[in-house]
């Protein structure tokens, strides 16, 4: 039972950096392709695929969905 107190976690963490990885290489290969996933919030525009893969990392639950929906938007690849 000890061992599935850590474990969770562990699992959550990985499977939020998984997706951050994969929210990365998804930006990069539509922003290679000249279709960038963009954001504007205010002042604030998210466009680029390191930026993007930093505001995953940092605040999962907020812009995961925001960068799905965004690239919901746009034409499938």
């Amino acid at each position: 039972m000890a061992t599935l107190s850590w474990s969770l976690p562990v699992l959550i963490w990985c499977l939020a950096l998984a997706t951050d990885l994969w929210v990365y290489v998804d930006a990069k290969a539509r922003a290679d392709q000249g279709d960038p996933v963009v954001v504007t919030i205010g002042a604030w525009r998210i466009d680029n695929p390191v930026t993007w893969f930093l505001c995953c990392l940092v605040l999962w639950i907020l812009f995961l969905p925001l960068y799905l929906r965004s690239r919901q938007d746009k034409a499938p690849l």
